[in-house]
């Protein structure tokens, strides 16, 4: 009960949510107090919003010829915990795992560490998932999401990272970076009219983006109208008069 809860903490409605993200990992215990004022269940939410791998799904990984790393022991931000305490954590959490699955292996993990390996050796829907927990848990959602999306690249991997660009753009549409990455994935799997959306917004906004121009170049030059490539060569080698890319390009012309 929201009102529960704003009573208990003693601020408006308003700022409960943020109130309850400001608790620190040395305050967590008020986190309890809270759920158990409000009549809100852990065990309830985390059984049907999963946000870890199961035993099972451990195991099955070991099984597969996967190496497991420990991910600390409750999830503390090592930002704020001393040395000592992020000591305790990676140690805890190693022999917890060597405990429950019988490891001699001492590796600490990312998240995203483990969701590249994954990707890798052909696992895209696990790999998937654990990507988009990290992201949903990160307050640095724009370095992740830019990171998963280029080992998904690089693994051929097309389809989340769309879903991640389009929420990216959502909610950065002036970030021009993001926006010519959106396009040259769908360059890449020749989705040419979309690609050509991106690369065209981003060389409006920064005309002087001399890859967006090139892009564009080629795209105009795939689908045979050679008056518009040539004129965003023309763009190009006004800017860069020794661009190798344009100049190859406009002798196919």
């Amino acid at each position: 009960d929201s009102e529960e809860v704003d009573e208990f903490m003693g601020v408006e409605k308003r700022y409960v949510r943020q109130s309850i993200l400001n608790i620190d990992y040395d305050q967590r215990s008020m986190l309890d107090n809270i759920a158990e004022s409000s009549g809100f269940s852990f065990e309830e939410y985390m059984e049907y919003n999963p946000v870890y791998m199961t035993g099972d799904q451990v195991n099955s990984l070991i099984k597969e010829g996967f190496e497991i790393g420990s991910h600390s022991f409750d999830h503390p931000n090592f930002d704020k915990l001393p040395t000592k305490a992020i000591r305790e954590q990676v140690v805890k959490s190693v022999d917890e795992l060597n405990k429950r699955f019988g490891l001699s292996t001492r590796y600490f993990a990312t998240a995203i560490g483990l969701g590249e390996k994954l990707i890798v050796n052909g696992y895209k829907s696990l790999a998937i998932e654990i990507f988009s927990k990290v992201i949903a848990r990160s307050s640095k959602k724009i370095v992740f999401q830019d990171k998963i999306i280029d080992i998904c690249l690089d693994n051929r991997e097309y389809n989340y990272p769309k879903k991640l660009l389009a929420t990216a753009i959502r909610e950065n549409p002036s970030n021009y970076d993001i926006i010519f990455k959106a396009g040259l994935v769908y360059y890449d799997t020749n989705d040419f009219e979309q690609a050509l959306t991106y690369f065209r917004n981003v060389d409006s906004h920064k005309i002087g983006n001399v890859e967006a121009k090139l892009y564009i170049a080629k795209i105009y030059n795939l689908e045979r109208k050679v008056l518009k490539a040539d004129d965003y060569l023309n763009q190009i080698l006004r800017i860069d008069p020794k661009n190798q890319e344009a100049l190859a390009l406009r002798r196919e012309l």
